[in-house]
């Protein structure tokens, strides 16, 4: 039976010792989370009755935005659920949002064709970004009394658009870069269109800091790699399609696409989606083994799982392997840099496994020219770049070189 709840988020509180109001609805034994746009300090929310206790004349208003929330989620879940009742959870949260963020404006009816669009050609993980855009655009509105069209898209916006980004969603300086930059490619296309007519949003600024480019140890790959998950099969498809990238350096985007007629010979013969350099992979024992285990005749090597799932389920087989090492990690908001300390296992991402196959392959004595053409890289520059030469690897090497000297 599906739940619906709201509450606060204390672990999220702002600078200004407000905390986000989250609606969770769960299904099946699977919830999403919608952040529904408002916050309030921990003395104003009446956690029995889930509701906005009295704060200066807001209540009846902030009360009646969660409402409307709860009642189109009701009648989205509802909806789908009385067609199909073994929909999922991803169809209800689809419909829900549908009808949460519909408009009449000419923005986002363009903004929405060029998401369509985009689905067509872009990454998957670039169209989560722009469906997150649309969706905070419209809580922008909201909260800013502010009714976006192509033509007072200026400066002063930005600069408004940013502090709610930072302050209200309290978003980082990387996911704000990533939506300003999306915002920016769907503004080009509508110039393209003739569609906008000034071009004061070409000055909209991006700062991005290089993201923690993480790797596993031999001994953290292989105990993830032998964890038991015969009770567990969507675990155990994503933690065989992570460990199949550990093993070959193939990123997740390529193994979901891997197809049976790409493996010849007991090698991958593939076409970097980036540099378009032809790549010729062979399969060392323990990526044979992986491949072996699903057998498809046809169409594709591994069962299609969504790098927003896989990246959840990641951490939790981090957790399971015992994945624990304290990593410490800089987070930057605004001008603020905010270091924490976090187990290894809620760092894992997707990306990872490239990482691990480029660091324990350097480790093991690979040569970095040869390590370029397997990656599928131009130069030892654009190696450079991943990182790889990074604790602990560095470290090894730097250890090993000096204490072979004799003085």
């Amino acid at each position: 039976m599906a739940t619906m709840n709201f509450c606060v988020r204390p672990e999220m509180k702002d600078i200004d010792n407000l905390l986000p109001i989250y609606l969770i609805f769960q299904h099946k034994g699977k919830r999403f989370k919608h952040f529904t746009g408002l916050k309030v300090k921990a003395e104003h929310w009446n956690t029995k009755e889930q509701k906005v206790a009295e704060m200066n004349g807001q209540t009846e208003k902030m009360n009646h935005i969660l409402s409307v929330q709860k009642i189109k989620l009701l009648n989205a879940c509802q909806h789908i659920l009385k067609s199909r009742k073994d929909a999922g959870i991803q169809e209800i949260k689809e419909a829900f949002y549908n009808d949460l963020f519909k408009t009449g404006s000419h923005f986002f009816e363009e903004l929405a064709l060029f998401i369509e669009e985009s689905k067509k050609t872009k990454k998957e993980s670039t169209v989560f970004v722009y469906e997150t855009l649309i969706k905070d655009l419209k809580l922008f509105e909201d909260a800013a009394d502010f009714r976006l069209n192509f033509e007072n898209l200026t400066a002063q916006f930005y600069a408004e658009f940013v502090n709610f980004l930072e302050r209200t969603l309290n978003n980082t300086n990387n996911t704000i870069s990533k939506k300003i930059k999306s915002l920016k490619a769907f503004l080009y296309y509508a110039s393209s269109k003739n569609l906008i007519k000034n071009s004061d949003f070409e000055s909209f600024g991006t700062k991005t800091i290089d993201a923690l480019k993480l790797s596993l140890t031999d001994e953290e790959l292989e105990r993830l790699y032998n964890i038991n998950l015969s009770l567990n099969k969507e675990l155990a498809i994503v933690r065989d399609i992570f460990a199949f990238g550990c093993f070959t350096g193939l990123k997740y985007s390529e193994i979901i696409k891997l197809k049976v007629d790409d493996v010849i010979e007991d090698r991958i013969i593939i076409i970097n989606q980036y540099t378009y350099i032809k790549t010729r992979l062979p399969l060392n024992n323990y990526a044979r083994h992986i491949l072996q285990k699903y057998k498809p005749e046809k169409g594709y090597c591994f069962p299609l799982v969504q790098n927003v799932y896989a990246n959840k389920h990641l951490k939790t087989l981090g957790k399971m392997a015992g994945i624990n090492a304290p990593v410490k990690i800089n987070i930057y908001k605004g001008e603020e840099i905010i270091q924490k300390t976090k187990p290894k296992h809620e760092l894992i991402t997707t990306d990872t496994a490239r990482y691990t196959f480029a660091a324990l392959s350097l480790r093991a004595g690979m040569r970095p020219e040869l390590l370029v053409q397997v990656l599928g890289q131009k130069t030892i520059n654009a190696l450079l770049e991943y990182s790889y030469f990074s604790n602990p690897m560095k470290d090894f090497e730097m250890i090993d070189c000096w204490n072979k000297k004799n003085f």
